[in-house]
């Protein structure tokens, strides 16, 4: 009872800092619903898999500095938004990267995804000639980090996005080190926008979270079943 208590106190501070937004309407309700349906059904016994305290503060700090229109859908949990993108590549698929990316992205394309005989090139994104050589008939997705960690390399995301669009690719951009207050890949063409919540988007250290944001309904739809399946928020 006592962890319900608190639950309620954490969100109803939520809610009162999301009810200050500008959204609209119509896309405050269809959020709202989506924060507060798990926790109004379940006790969140295992707060692995249920709505937790730390979903709902997350789900309105997203929507308050993302574009409602774009607000379609996200799904949050932990560094599982990696395996949840990769996990939409085949066999043979052939993925384009930042050359100095996050060291845990390079490990599971390394580790995991070449064991299904998936392919990665990494280059430097700001050269927009060279990702265009890059690109193979079996090139599926564009992947890229921006500022990038260490090294605060720095890419045009609405350039790159011009090329995916031409090559009928998908766009992941990982935009830990910015957030959506300063840079919103969605509105420069990107399909897909993960984050680390546990860094620059929270800036407490005290949580363990990471999202992944579309306005796609097909990606969602396949976010959602990865969810399901590995037991993420």
């Amino acid at each position: 009872a006592s962890n319900l208590a608190k639950r309620a106190q954490v969100m109803n501070k939520a809610a009162a800092s999301f009810k200050k937004s500008s959204f609209s309407k119509k896309n405050s309700k269809t959020l709202w619903t989506f924060m507060f349906w798990n926790w109004k059904t379940s006790p969140g016994i295992y707060s692995q898999k249920d709505i937790t305290t730390s979903q709902s503060v997350i789900a309105c700090s997203a929507a308050v500095i993302k574009p409602a229109s774009m607000q379609e859908k996200s799904n949050k949990h932990s560094n599982r938004i990696f395996m949840a993108v990769f996990g939409y590549l085949k066999p043979g698929d052939h993925v384009i990267l930042s050359d100095d990316i996050y060291g845990g992205t390079f490990r599971i394309c390394e580790t995991i995804f070449t064991n299904i005989n998936c392919e990665f090139s990494y280059i430097d994104m700001s050269d927009i000639e060279l990702l265009e050589k890059t690109i193979r008939p079996s090139t599926k997705m564009v992947f890229v980090e921006t500022p990038t960690n260490p090294m605060m390399k720095v890419a045009d995301i609405a350039a790159v996005s011009k090329v995916c669009k031409a090559h009928d690719l998908i766009l992941v951009v990982d935009n830990t080190f910015l957030t959506p207050y300063f840079q919103k890949p969605l509105l420069l063409g990107a399909d897909i926008v993960m984050h680390s919540g546990t860094k620059y988007l929270c800036g407490h250290n005290d949580v363990i979270a990471g999202l992944v944001i579309t306005k796609d309904t097909h990606f969602s739809e396949h976010f959602n079943q990865i969810c399901g399946k590995t037991w993420g928020i």
